[in-house]
């Protein structure tokens, strides 16, 4: 599980003494902290404030663009993905903390972004969406489904996204659903060969096995995919 705290990633070795391995690390120039303790690996970070592009929107908190962190857990759960994963627990009272109905869309099954999901949704959010419906077999919101089915066709999506969550539509266990999903939506900005493109681009997804099925006649699209290493 992730923790979030306020204090200063750099002083965390300071709070958590010597019953703690801390390893602290730089992720697009901000810190953060892996820990061992007592056995269980935990990651920490500090608050991240409401991104930028929400700033004087209506019905989001009022917030400084200019501060990367804040001490508010509301202003936080607007970097979250979707209600249900910005859930939080006080683990002094071990009370949920539910600021946008997380529970009752779990309890629903529906998938639904934080904010307007054409100012919300990155690309990285938008292979989440796809990968948490295959997982869950829950439904998109009115706002969420409008906006998947509309995809602008010139969105680019960064190999690191497509590597990281892409390839755990089909490993995670739900390969089947996740591959209904991928063909429900049509998802033009990706074909086949670019998204292998972008998974061999990084390292993580260099050697995922892939299996290419087309129906283009072209040798040339067909030389161009067999370069790729599908295996």
């Amino acid at each position: 599980f992730d923790l979030v705290t306020t204090a200063p990633i750099r002083d965390l070795d300071k709070i958590l003494g010597d019953d703690a391995y801390l390893e602290i690390f730089e992720f697009h120039n901000h810190l953060y902290a892996h820990a061992d303790i007592l056995g269980e690996e935990i990651s920490l970070a500090n608050l991240h404030n409401i991104p930028a592009q929400l700033h004087g929107i209506k019905g989001i908190p009022d917030f400084n663009p200019a501060e990367n962190f804040t001490t508010s857990l509301l202003n936080n759960t607007y970097v979250r993905d979707f209600t249900y994963n910005s859930l939080f627990m006080d683990l002094r009272t071990m009370d949920i903390i539910d600021y946008h109905g997380g529970i009752r869309d779990i309890r629903e099954g529906i998938l639904s972004p934080i904010g307007p999901a054409e100012l919300v949704m990155t690309p990285s959010k938008i292979i989440r969406a796809f990968r948490f419906k295959a997982r869950f077999k829950h439904k998109f919101s009115p706002d969420l489904e409008a906006y998947m089915r509309n995809l602008d066709k010139n969105s680019t999506i960064k190999s690191s996204d497509v590597a990281d969550q892409l390839p755990r539509i089909f490993i995670d266990g739900f390969a089947s659903e996740g591959l209904k999903v991928l063909l429900d939506y049509e998802m033009p900005m990706w074909t086949g060969i670019k998204t292998l493109k972008e998974i061999r681009a990084d390292k993580r997804g260099a050697n995922v096995p892939v299996i290419f099925l087309t129906g283009v006649s072209s040798t040339q699209v067909v030389k161009e995919a067999i370069s790729l290493n599908p295996q």
